[in-house]
């Protein structure tokens, strides 16, 4: 049994979707946006970041799942089908990537990155005090499974983190 699913990302990954979607469902019917075809088939959208109305375009729309960690940027649509369920995707790559970035921006503030690069632009070279982590506490707005993850992480380099 075929069920339509609309496409939608600023990413170019709809390739690597569509092959593994219909591993697990050989006869998906997978469509990318704007090539949807009748959008009254449309039974699920998988959405990162939609143009505003899109959604709304599809009479017949049982499902939204947003493909990144929120669902802020669907929310934003004044033309939202509100009765449509709306769910945000949870990967563990996902996951691991935003704690992946969030530890580099840390450790870029901590030991100062920022500072010794103007100083090598600017050919000066002066010592700054390198603090322990432990000497540090890091807040961490909001524990779910993505702050959780970085809280964690943060953890066990040292810090002292607050969630």
């Amino acid at each position: 049994m075929s069920f339509p699913i609309l496409f939608r990302t600023s990413s170019p990954y709809a390739s690597r979707w569509k092959a593994e979607l219909e591993r697990h469902v050989p006869d998906l019917d997978f469509r990318v946006y704007p090539e949807i075809g009748d959008p009254a088939e449309i039974a699920m959208a998988l959405v990162w970041k939609p143009p505003h109305g899109v959604l709304a375009m599809l009479p017949n729309l049982k499902l939204i799942v947003s493909l990144g960690a929120g669902v802020d940027h669907i929310l934003e649509d004044p033309t939202l089908p509100r009765h449509v369920p709306l769910m945000r995707l949870v990967d563990p790559h996902m996951v691991a990537a935003m704690s992946e970035y969030v530890l580099a921006q840390v450790l870029r503030l901590h030991r100062q990155d920022l500072t010794y690069l103007a100083q090598q632009r600017d050919i000066v070279w002066k010592e700054l005090r390198q603090p322990n982590a432990h000497e540090r506490r890091i807040g961490v707005l909001g524990l779910g499974q993505f702050g959780a993850d970085a809280a964690i992480k943060l953890s066990a380099l040292g810090f002292d983190v607050a969630g």
